[in-house]
């Protein structure tokens, strides 16, 4: 499923999706259904998104495409310094340090400007992985195309973002007799450490008994026992806020929700606080954290706002770009730049990314609580870390494969 070919049909690639399903051993129909349902989703998401991309190469305005970074127009290829790997130089790009433009892990289309057009005006593309962002060194991912004559690079449909959840899919609906097996980054499978807690695993998977249990109220007053135990600080908050953080004390899995404007997000931070007090000496010196994350980068900039304004100990995680100015000072890829002497990570050399990547995984160790968006946490960076309590704001907003 990982390796779906970007110009995939999407109703052909959902009933490919179907088809292996049926072929593999699951726990129980709950867990093939769900695998189903989710995978169809993720699968037409991006061969959607793919679509469109391919759109743009055959007959969108290349001059736009340019303006936003969306592609490099008649760049010649070189070999890059690993096999396998081609440079690309020359050629019209935007120069707008503001734009996104092609980042390393991108996925991108490699298109000879020479070739002529086939059938119905279709051109032939070769899907690279970005490697390096500046200068752009791409990997083809399904052998060296010839590298004679003028291309163009187009940003692609986000396979990243696509691996991460087609992997996190997975690993809640495979068979309990493969999780004694290790990750396999390679194969963009998860190991048994990312499994979430069998509470957590039961509410995401569901069945209809287990939601019907769920609805069910509490035997005698175990529950009210429980409140009384959670030593939690409401402060300022109301009575409705204070009922939302004892739950989240206490219990494997809490749903707050409010319109707008009721305090959610200060809710949230209290929790954050609460969580972090609960936990001690865990946090420190540990590939340990507590993680808070949402579908928006909006939203998770919001909470390091609350979070750093408490005190808390923050990292955000994510491109800088995507963040607030006034909260790069908690942005890991900033920090590390700065430890490394360099404005952005893109401008450094090759031999000097380890430093950098060090400097990421310091900065993450010494926080008490990590944030990034939904899909953002499935990040290579974050593959050594554990977090025993996750906060997700404005849950109802992100599609459920994020």
């Amino acid at each position: 499923v990982w390796a779906m070919p970007q110009g995939s049909d999407p109703e052909d690639s959902a009933y490919l999706v179907e088809a292996l399903a049926r072929t593999a051993e699951w726990p129980d129909m709950d867990h093939e259904d769900y695998f189903t349902s989710r995978m169809r989703q993720v699968v037409l998401d991006f061969t959607h998104e793919a679509q469109k991309a391919l759109s743009i190469i055959q007959d969108g305005d290349e001059s736009f495409a340019v303006r936003t970074g969306r592609c490099m127009l008649g760049v010649t290829l070189q070999p890059g310094l690993k096999k396998g790997e081609l440079q690309c130089v020359g050629g019209q790009s935007t120069t707008d340090e503001d734009r996104r433009g092609m980042q390393t892990g991108d996925a991108v289309a490699l298109t000879s400007l020479d070739q002529e057009r086939g059938e119905r005006g279709h051109v032939q593309v070769c899907e690279c992985e970005v490697l390096v962002a500046r200068p752009l060194v791409i990997k083809p991912l399904n052998g060296l195309p010839r590298c004679s004559g003028q291309f163009r690079v187009d940003k692609l449909a986000n396979r990243m973002s696509f691996g991460r959840m087609a992997a996190a899919v997975h690993l809640l609906a495979e068979p309990e007799k493969r999780l004694h097996e290790q990750s396999d980054l390679k194969g963009r499978r998860l190991g048994q450490k990312h499994r979430p807690s069998p509470p957590v695993l039961r509410c995401i998977v569901g069945t209809r008994r287990v939601a019907d249990e769920a609805r069910s109220p509490p035997i005698g007053g175990e529950r009210r026992a429980m409140y009384s135990r959670a030593k939690v600080s409401g402060g300022s908050l109301n009575s409705s806020q204070v009922r939302a953080l004892e739950l989240a004390s206490c219990s494997s899995v809490t749903l707050v929700q409010g319109p707008p404007g009721t305090g959610k997000t200060s809710t949230a931070v209290k929790i954050m606080q609460q969580w972090v007090r609960d936990s001690g000496d865990v946090l420190q010196g540990r590939k340990m954290a507590l993680l808070a994350t949402s579908d928006s980068n909006i939203a998770v900039d919001n909470l390091v706002e609350g979070l750093a304004a408490v005190g808390l100990r923050v990292v955000r995680l994510g491109r800088p770009e995507m963040a607030r100015p006034e909260l790069l000072a908690y942005c890991a890829d900033e920090i590390a730049a700065k430890a490394c002497g360099v404005a952005r990570l893109s401008d450094l050399k090759d031999k000097e990314r380890a430093k950098a990547r060090e400097e990421i995984h310091r900065a993450i160790e010494q926080a008490e609580v990590v944030c990034c968006t939904a899909t953002g946490a499935g990040s290579a960076s974050l593959s050594e870390y554990t977090f025993p309590k996750v906060l997700m704001d404005e849950a109802s907003q992100a599609t459920e494969p994020s």
